[in-house]
């Protein structure tokens, strides 16, 4: 899954918008996994609501059962283009709701 330029740009600026270039840079790789985690997240939730019934409950069986992260990875990849799609639009989401606030 990943972000195009133009995501990975406002990643950074979201990093920057939270003073993360203040930070040491144990502080600035915490920031950025954290703000990726958020992204991650956030399009996860996306995706799955906006999937097929069917697709949702296949996915839930997989973590039902404690599928390994290499099944659940396989099954996201199978959907690359909606996951892509939910990860730009968590991203955009983001930057607009941090950078708007940090005007």
């Amino acid at each position: 899954m990943t972000a195009t330029l133009t995501h990975r740009k406002k990643l950074r600026d979201i990093t920057n918008s939270l003073h993360g270039e203040r930070l040491s840079l144990a502080e600035q790789d915490s920031l950025t996994i954290q703000v990726h985690s958020l992204v991650f997240r956030s399009a996860l939730v996306r995706f799955l609501e906006q999937l097929e019934p069917k697709e949702r409950e296949l996915y839930r069986a997989l973590i039902a059962r404690g599928a390994s992260e290499e099944e659940c990875h396989d099954f996201l990849a199978h959907h690359k283009g909606e996951m892509a799609l939910c990860v730009g639009n968590a991203i955009d989401e983001l930057a607009s709701d941090i950078l708007s606030g940090t005007d």
